[in-house]
């Protein structure tokens, strides 16, 4: 959607709107195989009757076993607390559902150029809301690659007695992730450009020189604590962070 806000003999002001969402459902998988009388789902390829594509199918867990707590026998001090959903006093695979979609709800982009006699600004402001991933800088697990390389996050420790992450050795049982949401607001570009007078160029027998200054991926808002939410990289060396960049430059037209 594009809208001109003001038109003026020496100011203009323009701006661009995308929007898109992405909702949908899976209401027909395999058929009812077990006689229950309703659609089976299919665990294995993360698909869900009622849910959309990319469901986060897994434990859920509300904190951090504390000393002195009352924990059970496969849990200790800095492990994380499984909720036990169906309230059978266990926790068993039954105690998975689906947590959230590793999809964004929707995507905004805004574009505004502002132009003033021979100045033009450029800005692009890129956002997404919503889509959960498994972030395994959450998780250390024991390795010496893990405690050497991560993120400054909130551990658990006897002296740091967190309840957001859990202890560096936790071996995590039942093999649960980690998730956080990918949910951002970037100043993705800007750019500001001056275009010489043309009394001044054509001395020269050029048709127009424009000088210009342009940055990339300037700020980023979001409580993703990977590299680039966008991408939501899940794995070590698949990618890295977006880089952030600044041109100067000019262009010559003869």
């Amino acid at each position: 959607m594009n809208i001109i806000n003001i038109k003026g003999k020496n100011f203009s002001w323009q701006s661009t709107y995308t929007f898109s969402t992405n909702k949908n459902e899976i209401v027909k998988l395999v058929g009812d195989r077990d006689g229950d009388g309703q659609e089976d789902d299919i665990i294995a390829s993360g698909w869900f009757i009622g849910q959309p594509i990319g469901a986060n199918f897994d434990y859920d867990w509300n904190g951090i076993y504390q000393e002195g707590e009352d924990m059970p026998s496969w849990a200790l001090p800095g492990y994380t607390k499984i909720i036990d959903k169906n309230g059978n006093g266990e926790i068993d695979v039954d105690d998975r559902s689906v947590l959230h979609s590793d999809q964004p709800n929707f995507r905004l982009g805004i574009s505004n150029t502002l132009k003033w006699k021979k100045f033009a600004l450029n800005i692009f402001i890129n956002s997404q809301k919503g889509g959960y991933r498994s972030n395994p800088n959450l998780y250390l697990q024991a390795s010496f690659y893990n405690r050497a390389n991560t993120l400054n996050i909130p551990y658990w420790t006897p002296e740091n007695k967190s309840n957001e992450g859990p202890i560096l050795n936790f071996t995590n049982p039942y093999g649960h992730r980690f998730y956080e949401s990918r949910s951002f607001v970037r100043l993705q570009d800007i750019s500001l450009s001056y275009d010489l007078p043309q009394d001044l160029i054509n001395k020269f027998s050029i048709r127009d020189i424009k000088l210009y200054i342009s940055g990339k991926n300037l700020y980023t808002i979001t409580n993703w604590s990977n590299w680039d939410p966008e991408i939501g990289d899940q794995s070590r060396g698949s990618y890295g962070p977006m880089y952030r960049s600044w041109v100067i430059g000019i262009n010559v037209t003869l």
